[in-house]
């Protein structure tokens, strides 16, 4: 299953100096996708795993089951992260950029919905 989570970045400017940024990440709980981010971060920016935090840790069912989010195609659903007049996706232009994907079985599903969503620039 595929969790997303808005995750503090490292005070080193790593990721377009964003403070957070949006990560996908498979596991089969929610506490097992708290783990595998903690892990998987804490090793790609080599810092301690204890210094990951993140908030709004959901699983795609939440995700896809999110009424605000009832017209939106299913697999752009995992990334609609609120509403104004329509719904706002993180598709790399809003300040957080692009997402990290820490997804292995699930990650041409997810690149497919990435690459198709709407955008307002180009």
């Amino acid at each position: 299953m595929i969790f997303r989570a808005f995750v503090d970045t490292p005070r080193s400017g790593w990721h377009n100096s964003a403070s957070q940024c949006v990560v996908f990440v498979e596991a089969s709980n929610k506490q097992q996708a708290a783990e595998n981010l903690r892990l998987l971060l804490a090793c790609l920016w080599q810092v301690e795993a204890g210094s990951i935090d993140w908030e709004n840790l959901q699983s795609e069912d939440d995700l896809i089951s999110n009424p605000l989010a009832a017209e939106v195609d299913a697999d752009h659903r995992l990334f609609v992260s609120g509403w104004h007049k329509k719904p706002l996706f993180e598709n790399g232009e809003r300040t957080v950029g692009s997402p990290v994907f820490l997804l292995s079985t699930q990650l041409d599903r997810v690149m497919k919905a990435y690459l198709t969503l709407p955008r307002e620039h180009g």
